[in-house]
């Protein structure tokens, strides 16, 4: 069902994203219309941001094990690494707290007074939903093709053809990717680019897409193949059986479930009490009390780390059991 929900968010980005951002600007109009139309614009807003948090935990703490073998997407003649819906889902959480913290502060500063931390606020996440703007439109990935490999990223793409590579360097299981070239001078950009030779890419560990990229490198006669379906196996064939992922099933360190429970519990119980304080302090009806609901999606956060937690004590349970 996690799954499920992922691809969703990945197929329905460019909607979900241009949805998002004409809800917020309509609703930060409506606040700055009326003063009695801040509070239930408010509410939505915290609605909104509420279940991005919620996705984001499911996303978050389930997907990444899942990535256990080597899968890419065949289409139009190419293969394709799968994204994640985790990056859309925290891009929809940065605009929904930006657009709350603008309506807000819209409605105190037309009615009450200008707060020049307000402005700080929404410039903060107005810029972070300006840098994950384009990934957010574009997803980010490897494409392989017949003519080479191209790697979408957050602020701009590199396409490298297959001559201008000389080799692939594996990784260690959570590094990138690392390309040398023989004909550098081939490799283009466009947009924002810092390391032309990084590969990077979502729902597949490093190593099994350094092989997957060294077998078009060394084999030039399969390049033609990539996007078929005897390629894709012949593919396959060559990457599986290395020794890419951790033993299937293997329980979670106890130091991970330790800290998965500790750290949740601290962060549920620091949100709720941070956020009643604010209230009372700051006064619920003021900027700063209700930019304070904010807290209550590290609630949200903290509830996820506490049922990943149980969920791998109950693991190392069951491993305990059936080595005993």
């Amino acid at each position: 069902m996690i799954t499920g929900l992922s691809q969703w968010l990945v197929r329905y980005r460019r909607a979900l994203v241009g949805g998002t951002v004409s809800l917020s600007v309509l609703l930060t109009a409506i606040a700055a219309s009326a003063e009695s139309a801040g509070a239930p614009v408010a509410v939505i807003d915290a609605i909104l941001a509420g279940s991005a948090v919620l996705v984001l935990s499911l996303i978050g703490f389930t997907e990444p094990g899942r990535v256990r073998e080597f899968t890419l997407e065949r289409r139009d003649g190419e293969l394709r690494t799968r994204s994640s819906g985790f990056p859309v889902a925290f891009g929809l959480l940065l605009i929904t707290m930006a657009n709350l913290l603008a309506g807000l502060g819209v409605r105190e500063s037309t009615h009450v007074r200008f707060d020049p931390a307000w402005a700080a606020l929404v410039a903060f996440f107005g810029g972070g939903v300006f840098f994950f703007l384009r990934s957010l439109w574009y997803g980010s990935g490897v494409t392989l093709t017949p003519d080479g490999l191209v790697t979408e990223r957050k602020l701009g793409t590199v396409t490298v053809p297959w001559e201008a590579l000389r080799g692939v360097h594996r990784p260690g299981e959570t590094g990138a990717v690392t390309l040398s070239f023989a004909r550098p001078e081939l490799v283009t950009t466009t947009g924002v680019v810092f390391r032309k030779d990084r590969v990077e890419a979502e729902l597949i560990r490093p190593q099994p897409l350094a092989v997957a990229i060294r077998h078009f490198v060394d084999r030039p006669a399969e390049r033609d193949s990539i996007g078929t379906e005897a390629g894709y196996e012949r593919l396959r064939a060559a990457v599986e059986p290395r020794p890419v992922t951790e033993p299937a099933g293997e329980p979670p360190s106890l130091r991970a479930v330790v800290g998965n429970l500790a750290g949740g519990v601290a962060l549920f119980l620091g949100a709720v009490v941070g956020e009643s304080w604010a209230e009372d302090a700051l006064g619920a009806h003021s900027f700063w009390g209700s930019a304070a609901n904010l807290l209550l999606a590290f609630a949200i956060i903290g509830g996820g780390m506490i049922m990943a937690g149980v969920k791998g004590a109950r693991s190392r349970r069951a491993g305990r059991r059936s080595t005993s």
